[in-house]
């Protein structure tokens, strides 16, 4: 096992000696101050130091089942177990690490022979800053309470996925509820799926939704037109509790006082019950609806001649989505979400009577 190895130890006294429990030996090297020693092997390659178990009792220390071995290179040292056995690193006589046969790392666990090639059994803590936990994947105290929590305050961006080409997938796909605290700049596309709850969200480009969108109030933002540098004019948006489609315009009845207003083609197919608003400009006079919509027109009839008309007509959707899908108006709160608030604040509540989503 040792041929061509030259062993040079410095100590006291070198013992190899049969212990108390039978078959067993001892192998001591003791001194006085420092125990030190060399193997060493003239071959530039390298040496092996071979560990067996089974040998014969009248073996030549070649014959047991190789587990593991110790061997140097010339530029490295290797630590290995053979063929069909695993590496297992203990402290305070437990084990934990090891490295399979088939070389998977687990970490706090026996068994890491899984899809992973590193199974950690535990809080893991990664960190370029000694004085805070920069990703921390699980958690054996209270707080905080998430199965992966990422904490920076020196980098510009805190999560980084750079997969713009994925192939047929998602650069970062989440399925269940999401909350997102904080301002979220989206510039590309956002695909949803679950109840997402976004706040203080800013999307620099189209949003488009499929399905309904339920919010608290609404409105459009833009830079004031009369001072576009200093402030913003904000209105709000026009609600009803039908889903329904306002078009309006202005006319002027000919010489008969007759005017017919034409709409877009698609009107009675979109609309239904519809409801009507005329108010005569620059005079008085009156003005009618003297003939409904037929084939995506109404007539407009003055009793005098020459008259402007703002009007204004509205529909109820009537499309296969909006029949299929009919925003309700009041419903019951599910017993899970009854004695809780959309908005708390706004009946002078705590945050925590707040409807968790």
């Amino acid at each position: 096992m040792f041929a061509g190895l030259t062993c040079a130890l410095y100590a006291q006294s070198i013992t190899l000696s049969p212990i108390s429990i039978a078959n067993s030996g001892h192998f001591l090297i003791k001194a006085s101050d420092i125990t030190y020693g060399n193997i060493s092997t003239i071959d530039p390659g390298g040496a092996d130091l071979w560990f067996r178990v089974g040998e014969s009792t009248n073996g030549s220390g070649f014959n047991g089942e190789i587990v593991g071995h110790l061997s140097t290179y010339s530029d490295h040292f290797r630590i290995g177990a053979y063929t069909g056995k695993y590496l297992s690193f203990h402290a305070g006589s437990v084990e934990r690490m090891r490295i399979s046969a088939r070389g998977n790392v687990g970490i706090g666990t026996e068994t890491p022979d899984t899809t992973a090639l590193l199974l950690v059994n535990g809080s893991t803590i990664l960190s370029d800053n000694p004085s805070f936990q920069s990703v921390q994947i699980g958690s054996n105290n209270p707080e905080p309470k998430a199965k992966m929590t990422v904490t920076n305050d020196s980098y510009e961006n805190g999560v980084l996925i750079d997969a713009f080409n994925t192939p047929g997938g998602d650069a970062l796909k989440v399925i269940g509820s999401t909350t997102i605290t904080g301002t979220t700049d989206i510039e590309q596309k956002l695909t949803v799926g679950g109840n997402t709850s976004l706040k203080n969200t800013s999307i620099n480009g189209n949003l488009s939704v499929s399905g309904s969108i339920s919010k608290g109030g609404g409105s459009f933002k833009i830079d004031h037109p009369l001072d576009p540098e200093n402030k913003y004019l904000y209105h709000s948006f026009v609600e009803s509790p039908d889903m329904m489609n306002v078009y309006n315009g202005n006319i002027i009845t000919d010489a008969k006082g007759i005017a017919r207003v034409k709409l877009p083609d698609y009107f009675e197919s979109l609309n239904t019950d519809f409801r009507y608003q005329l108010t005569v400009i620059g005079t008085f006079a009156q003005a009618i609806v003297s003939e409904k919509v037929q084939a995506n027109q109404f007539e407009i009839r003055t009793d005098k001649p020459n008259i402007e008309v703002s009007w204004q007509i509205t529909g109820i959707r009537n499309d296969a989505y909006a029949r299929k899908f009919r925003i309700p108006n009041e419903i019951e709160k599910k017993p899970e979400e009854k004695g809780t608030y959309l908005y708390p604040e706004a009946y002078g509540l705590p945050a925590d009577k707040k409807l968790k989503f």
